[in-house]
């Protein structure tokens, strides 16, 4: 971590550089193709999250040259069940942040929304930081099942010695926006044989914006 509360992290797998491991949120492929850096920059709160899956090893063959190293998949809780939670908390040095989260279920049908925001005014000279995200899933599970998402993060902070300590006044601004379609379509062969067919769709837009001396 260059900052706290995660502000930019690198990741790393058997060595490898933050660049060679893939980040995958429910099995897409949502790594920054800028900078390895801005891999994490999740749109997704710790209250989504259901389990991490790590993949060690190289994984290109499966998830692209990003993967060299290995890939991480974010897994994400649904809509299966009804219900909502909010929570919030604070601290020093101006620290504050809050989530919130709703699911609903109907039939075949299940959505899930989150939100959330946290800010820091940091520290030590220059650490401040204000990101928020927001993140939608859906599914259908009828004859064919379908699942999408729509997620965004954005995160303003001071970068202070981040890629040089001769410039603490180093500032930079991140956004992403991404969408995704996937489907698993199940045909049986002879034999009792069962093939899997997962067609996916995704978007991916990323906005990064550094000033080695903010004025």
């Amino acid at each position: 971590q260059r900052g706290g509360f995660g502000v930019q992290t690198d990741i790393s797998i058997c060595g490898g550089t933050y660049d060679q491991v893939a980040i995958l949120l429910n099995g897409v492929n949502i790594s920054n193709p800028q900078t390895g850096h801005l891999s994490a920059d999740f749109p997704v709160s710790l209250d989504d999250i259901v389990r991490i899956e790590i993949i060690e090893g190289a994984s290109s063959r499966v998830y692209g040259a990003s993967a060299f190293n290995g890939a991480i998949n974010i897994v994400t809780r649904g809509g299966e069940t009804s219900g909502g939670s909010v929570s919030a908390e604070g601290g020093s040095y101006g620290s504050f942040g809050m989530s919130a989260r709703g699911s609903i279920a109907s039939g075949a049908f299940a959505n899930s929304l989150s939100a959330g925001y946290k800010q820091s005014d940091g520290g030590t000279e220059n650490s401040y930081f204000r990101k928020s995200q927001a993140f939608y899933q859906g599914s259908y599970d009828g004859g064919l099942s379908l699942s999408w998402q729509l997620g965004m993060s954005t995160m303003r902070y001071g970068a202070n010695t981040f890629y040089s300590a001769a410039y603490p006044d180093q500032y930079e601004s991140n956004a992403r926006i991404f969408a995704s379609v996937k489907a698993d379509a199940v045909t049986s062969l002879a034999g009792g044989r069962k093939i899997h067919i997962v067609p996916s769709v995704y978007w991916n837009r990323y906005y990064d914006h550094f000033q080695l001396i903010s004025g």
